[in-house]
């Protein structure tokens, strides 16, 4: 009977104090999301060829040799993609391009983001 009666004082002391932290959280805000603005002018030659090298014209995906749609394997190549919107609508909208395992990190898509934002130069 004791260790009721000790039980029912702990439980509503610890159901507060997470009432109050609770409460707490939920008066805190996240901080505004932060667009990455592009700086410098990105190109393909300077700096988005190697992505698309180790990312996207691999044997059996966009190389050409049929297993994904279109050859990126050069930049003339690539452009037909790039004007008609396929390459902003798969890496930059859907991004569901590269297909794992194959990933590119965090600034390589700011930077395909900033050269496609550009008007995708080549030099």
């Amino acid at each position: 009977m004791l260790k009721r009666l000790i039980g029912i004082p702990v439980a509503v002391a610890v159901l507060g104090i997470l009432m109050i932290n609770s409460s707490a959280c939920s008066n805190d805000k996240l901080p505004e999301p932060q667009m990455v603005m592009c700086g410098d002018t990105v190109t393909f030659d300077n700096q988005i060829q190697p992505i698309i090298a180790a990312s996207c014209a691999l044997v059996g995906c966009h190389d050409g040799s049929g297993g994904a749609p279109g050859d990126y394997t050069s930049y003339a190549l690539m452009l037909p993609n790039l004007d008609n919107g396929q390459v902003q609508d798969r890496v930059i909208d859907q991004m569901d391009m590269p297909i794992a395992p194959i990933s590119i990190s965090a600034d390589e898509f700011e930077l395909i983001r900033c050269w496609l934002e550009a008007g995708h130069p080549e030099k």
